[in-house]
């Protein structure tokens, strides 16, 4: 019910409600994929925009066919004056809604390329021209913006979407712009505009939650990660393996091995089952906190329960025992790494010049 109701609000916002339909159930795909997937917020968010940005261009297109047509069929039975006033405003049509067309096509282009300045100067040139940009080419900017690295950008293009007049932001334009804001771990704006969705009748749902227990991650500040996701609970939205291996993260920063593990037993007893990033955590954790045994059990755990054991399962264990001096430890973590296939890659280097500054 929750769902029909954000989507109801979002047709208001001048999206078909189809799509929106079909954006919420690109999220739920991702949402069970990212199970077993690492798959981020950011590129969730900006595989949607991408797929309303082309329903927008299809959209465009057609609507164009069809006043061509009809002002065709209407000039066919009117008198000579009438007709040529006729065809001159289909003309005027034609000629605004070829250029619309023109535009999405060009910002589609940029946004595939990652080129802001490009798309910032689409987007000035149909303001310019009297085409009024759809919240979806509001969201491609903001999306860019942060694909980038540009926070200031997307607060920007938010902000120019509120202002604009065709409507208040949808989730995703809000829950991208959070997302820049972890990224550059700025805890108080990503805080800032959760708390603003309220204001701008924007439903908070379970990427909007993740973003900023992922900017609180990031910062390694654990007791508001758990805080955040605590919240996402009671406001009656289930956290995902997302939602808790950020939280997870947090603690493997700071090396709080018992706290990780006890929020990996509470994911499991809640019907969230962890993945490789999850349990690399841990390793991370043990690791962190100077318990290399500790770590070794995780990682027999991993493969006990089937669970393939990376490169960063195996290179926090080496790289600890390398640092606190016990070389024929991490030697045989890397014989095991390398027999079970997994490539050493730079984790031989690393340990060739920890072995070389023991020397």
């Amino acid at each position: 019910m929750a769902l029909m109701s954000s989507i109801k609000k979002r047709a208001q916002l001048g999206l078909p409600t189809s799509w929106l339909v079909l954006a919420a159930a690109l999220a739920v795909i991702f949402s069970v994929a990212s199970a077993w997937l690492p798959i981020t917020g950011a590129i969730e968010e900006f595989s949607i925009v991408g797929v309303l940005l082309l329903l927008e261009l299809l959209r465009s297109r057609s609507s164009f066919s069809r006043v061509a047509k009809k002002k065709m069929m209407l000039a066919s039975v009117d008198d000579a004056q009438n007709d040529h006033r006729g065809m001159d405003s289909c003309s005027s049509s034609c000629e605004g809604n070829e250029a619309g067309n023109h535009y999405v096509g060009e910002l589609q282009a940029a946004v595939k390329s990652g080129n802001l300045a490009a798309a910032e100067a689409i987007m000035n040139r149909m303001e310019q021209d009297g085409i009024k940009p759809s919240v979806v080419c509001y969201g491609t900017l903001i999306s860019v913006c942060a694909k980038i690295g540009d926070v200031a950008g997307a607060e920007h293009w938010l902000e120019a979407l509120i202002a604009c007049g065709i409507g208040m932001p949808n989730a995703i334009c809000v829950n991208i712009t959070i997302s820049a804001c972890a990224k550059s771990g700025n805890v108080a704006k990503a805080e800032e505009w959760f708390a603003r969705m309220q204001e701008l009748g924007v439903q908070a749902d379970v990427m909007s939650f993740n973003a900023v227990i992922d900017a609180c991650a990031r910062v390694s500040d654990y007791d508001r990660a758990e805080m955040w996701l605590n919240k996402m609970s009671k406001a009656g939205i289930p956290p995902n393996v997302v939602s808790y291996s950020s939280v997870l993260h947090a603690c493997a920063k700071v090396g709080a091995a018992d706290r990780a593990e006890r929020w990996l037993k509470r994911m499991s007893a809640e019907g969230v089952e962890p993945n490789v990033i999850c349990y690399n955590s841990i390793v991370h954790a043990c690791s962190k906190a100077g318990e290399s045994e500790r770590a070794s059990q995780w990682i027999n755990h991993m493969l006990a329960l089937g669970i393939a054991p990376t490169v960063n399962s195996y290179s926090t264990i080496i790289d600890r025992l390398a640092k606190s001096g016990d070389i024929e430890a991490a030697e045989m973590w890397l014989a095991r790494m390398t027999a079970s296939g997994v490539q050493a890659g730079f984790v031989v280097r690393k340990q060739n010049t920890e072995k070389n500054n023991k020397s």
